[in-house]
């Protein structure tokens, strides 16, 4: 039953994508998705609903259900990024289950952090990512997911790439990005921001970011990137 169930959310999903989308961009989306999960194994796939979700009330009823952000989107936007790999920390706010983890461990940073409220999200992604590392004898970049409110997760002095897919609403981003904007206040820095299906953007504007490319489509889907 349960795998029928399965099979009618992934055709569900696939008429949503198209529709989102629309057909030239869902036929590429696809394409991505298939060849990077069979690249990391990740099994990052699933859309998780708050129910299967450890977070209290208040999280539930600010942040949005785990959907994977697609690697679509992630390749499109990695390719506008102009950062010093060696020398950057990349940090994904709302991590889930380390899709963006994986593809970020790609790229040569020096430290990737996952950020992510739910354990038990916490607990599958960094049992996958610790299989993906052994498999392949990776040592670098080094790597970490903390369970934390993403609000009150300290900015790292050093980190200078941020990656969102649209994780929770202003509530919640607004306080996380005056941690950004203090944190590089405190220590003098370029930062650049990866906003995908961006549900807020004003928020980064407010904060004095500047949109160094934008590609979102009329159902608000697609990315955008921030420097500041």
């Amino acid at each position: 039953m349960e795998g029928l169930k399965a099979k009618v959310r992934f055709v569900q999903r696939g008429f949503e994508t198209i529709h989102q989308y629309g057909v030239l961009r869902a036929v590429p989306m696809a394409l991505f998705e298939i060849f990077y999960e069979t690249k990391f194994a990740s099994k990052t796939t699933e859309m998780i609903p708050f129910d299967d979700m450890d977070i209290e009330e208040y999280f539930k009823q600010h942040g949005n259900i785990y959907i994977p952000c697609p690697y679509y989107f992630a390749h499109r936007a990695f390719k506008q990024l102009d950062v010093d790999y060696p020398a950057s920390v990349f940090v994904d706010f709302g991590s889930g289950l380390g899709r963006m983890m994986f593809f970020a461990s790609q790229f040569p940073f020096r430290r990737i952090i996952g950020v992510e409220l739910s354990e038990t999200l916490c607990a599958r992604a960094s049992d996958t990512l610790a299989k993906y590392y052994r498999r392949l004898g990776k040592r670098s970049p080094e790597w970490q997911i903390v369970q934390s409110d993403a609000a009150r997760f300290p900015i790292p002095r050093d980190a200078n790439v941020f990656y969102f897919t649209d994780p929770f609403d202003e509530e919640i981003l607004g306080p996380v990005v005056t941690n950004i904007v203090d944190s590089t206040a405190e220590f003098k820095r370029p930062v650049s921001v990866v906003y995908v299906n961006p549900g807020h953007p004003d928020v980064f504007l407010r904060h004095g970011f500047d949109v160094l490319r934008s590609e979102v489509n009329r159902h608000g889907k697609g990315y955008m990137i921030f420097c500041r």
